[in-house]
């Protein structure tokens, strides 16, 4: 009629769950005692809900353009599920719709930008992480800015409107990217 508790009861000794894996002893999970029970898999975890909290990215995703890890919206969290491109960069309006970001003006280049993951918001809008683009930006380790066409990055800085860096090309590919739209932009004239 109570709580189950498992506890170790001496000072800072870990927890640690071990298994049978092809006739191998794993330990699959240690809760880290003296690091205030962090958790510690030995293997890949996955969850079918929601998570929170901190995260690594994963160094690879799928190649399609879409693809991604990272910070994620949908429709019902931030903005509209409107008709969006997979790959292409968006920006989220006054009336809650998100539309094609470009550099060439201040309402679009310097809100809140986010990737488009498919065909409308409900499938997710990346506003940070690593995501697969559409359209090739350029050369691993490329910075990218917004670009002045609609929806896409470059990495040549623009010389007219908003000046504002957006990630950085991760994969040899070109279509791989770190999307993370700095707070701070350039308005040129």
């Amino acid at each position: 009629t109570s709580d189950f508790i498992i506890k170790s009861a001496e000072n800072n000794k870990d927890i640690i769950f071990r298994g049978q894996d092809g006739g191998a002893t794993i330990t699959a999970l240690t809760l880290d005692m003296s690091e205030g029970g962090k958790a510690i898999f030995a293997g890949d975890v996955s969850a079918s809900g929601v998570f929170e909290g901190n995260r690594k990215l994963h160094k690879t995703i799928g190649e399609s353009a879409g693809d991604a890890d990272g910070d994620i919206v949908y429709g019902g969290d931030i903005g509209s599920a409107g008709s969006t491109t997979a790959g292409t960069v968006y920006y989220l309006k006054s009336d809650g719709a998100w539309t094609q970001a470009d550099s060439d003006s201040t309402d679009t280049a310097t809100g809140l930008l986010a990737v488009a993951l498919g065909a409308n918001s409900n499938a997710g809008m990346l506003l940070r992480g690593t995501v697969t683009m559409n359209v090739d930006p350029g050369t691993i380790g490329d910075k990218l800015y917004l670009s002045g066409t609609a929806g896409r990055v470059t990495p040549t800085a623009p010389t007219t409107g908003v000046a504002r860096l957006v990630g950085y090309v991760v994969d040899s590919s070109g279509y791989q990217i770190y999307f993370n739209p700095d707070n701070t932009w350039v308005e040129l004239t």
